[in-house]
């Protein structure tokens, strides 16, 4: 950031003091207050030099609703930037959600194909044991006629 001032004109009872510059680095977190040389009648009306202290004072709290500012668009910007990425991984997850619901779909219809060969199987043996039955009975009942 540049350097900013500010200038302001403080009016007393007695007399209007010139224009009083504030300048600052943030980085550096210095500041310098610039007052025009008066008289010797405004150290007499300013001894403790309250109207520099009052000037310092401003300017460090602009400066602090400043950089509360800037943290506040640094936060929101942050939060809408990670708002967006957990949606696009929660439309992402989404759409996997619905290709395991097809998958699993597939593998039911799988598994009733494999039952239904299970029971063929079964029946395919029973068949083969009735014939082979019925085979022995003929084989013994023409035995018995020749």
């Amino acid at each position: 950031m540049d350097d900013q001032s500010s200038q302001i004109t403080v009016r007393t009872s007695t007399s209007t003091i010139r224009a009083a510059s504030l300048h600052g680095d943030p980085s550096a977190g210095s500041i310098s207050v610039s007052v025009p040389e008066e008289t010797e009648v405004d150290d007499d009306d300013d001894p403790l030099k309250v109207k520099e202290l009052s000037l310092a004072f401003d300017y460090l709290m602009f400066k602090i609703q400043d950089q509360a500012s800037q943290l506040s668009e640094r936060v929101e910007s942050h939060v809408l930037r990670s708002k967006s990425e957990h949606e696009r991984d929660i439309q992402a997850i989404q759409d996997k959600l619905v290709q395991i619901k097809q998958l699993l779909g597939h593998c039911d219809q799988i598994n009733l194909e494999i039952d239904k060969l299970e029971q063929l199987s079964m029946i395919t043996k029973e068949f083969n044991q009735r014939l082979t039955a019925v085979q022995s009975r003929m084989n013994a009942h023409a035995r018995k006629f020749k």
